[in-house]
């Protein structure tokens, strides 16, 4: 799963750092914005990761599921930038890698 985590994470870095992509209700050339939206998303997937890391209980483990998918979808958004950008069908295997690794979570 981590392995999924970073490769996403290095997608929204470069779609951060790119100014040309297009809209589909996502403002990609609003480098600001999109900024927030990885950052604020990672921040609370980190926050739930590093708690279910301190104890690995069910609570814990059900704050990292939804935290991750929140993010995932935040990061749904912006799969026309990364198309735009030449990597839609490599950011849609990891967002889809992501999704599966999420479901084998088990928090029970």
């Amino acid at each position: 799963m981590l392995k999924q985590f970073f490769v996403l994470v290095l997608f929204s870095t470069l779609l951060v750092s790119t100014s040309s992509c297009g809209s589909g209700g996502v403002d990609c050339d609003d480098e600001v914005a999109v900024t927030n939206a990885f950052t604020e998303g990672f921040a609370e997937v980190l926050a739930a990761s590093l708690s279910f890391d301190a104890d690995a209980n069910e609570d814990n483990c059900q704050k990292l599921v939804e935290a991750l998918d929140a993010w995932i979808n935040d990061l749904e958004d912006f799969e026309v930038c990364a198309q735009e950008f030449g990597q839609g069908a490599d950011f849609r295997e990891s967002i889809n890698e992501a999704k599966a690794d999420i479901s084998d979570l088990s928090c029970g």
